[in-house]
């Protein structure tokens, strides 16, 4: 009983904090692994639960959603495709790459915070950009937690 109260009160407080501002992974995933999943396991539990946040936020601004396909329909489909070879990788690599490299990968995510935020205008720039969601969509692909950041 125990286990099950501290699971709804993480799913609550998880889905708060997502409906505020994003990044409750970092909550929700070493929670599942407290109570005894495996990385990957709770990796993948963990991404598909806070995932359909992002499809209710599609379907509440349909029109907004349009616009933004349109603007940004190049960048969606390079997160898209890094996020489907980094669920590949996860599912490919042996376990033990993935429990070795998650710190690795919080680090890494972590310290975008430290990138400058105003992006400079010019084709530089739209080549980071790209790499950039690439990257960000391989990491949430293979991990998730963190890739708010």
């Amino acid at each position: 009983m125990l286990r099950f109260m501290l699971v709804v009160c993480t799913g609550f407080l998880v889905g708060a904090i997502n409906g505020m501002a994003g990044g409750a992974s970092l909550i929700s995933y070493p929670v599942m692994l407290a109570l005894g999943l495996h990385p990957i396991n709770a990796a993948v539990t963990n991404s598909l639960g806070v995932s359909s946040a992002n499809f209710f936020a599609i379907r509440s601004s349909p029109h907004t959603a349009r616009k933004l396909f349109r603007t940004y329909g190049a960048l969606i489909a390079l997160s898209v495709a890094g996020s489907i070879i980094g669920a590949i990788l996860l599912l490919s690599l042996p376990p033990h790459v993935f429990e070795k490299i998650v710190p690795f990968l919080l680090l890494a995510a972590t310290s975008t915070l430290l990138l400058p935020n105003k992006p400079r205008p010019g084709r530089r720039n739209e080549v980071v950009a790209a790499v950039g969601i690439s990257a960000s969509g391989l990491y949430c692909g293979y991990f998730g937690p963190g890739q708010g950041v």
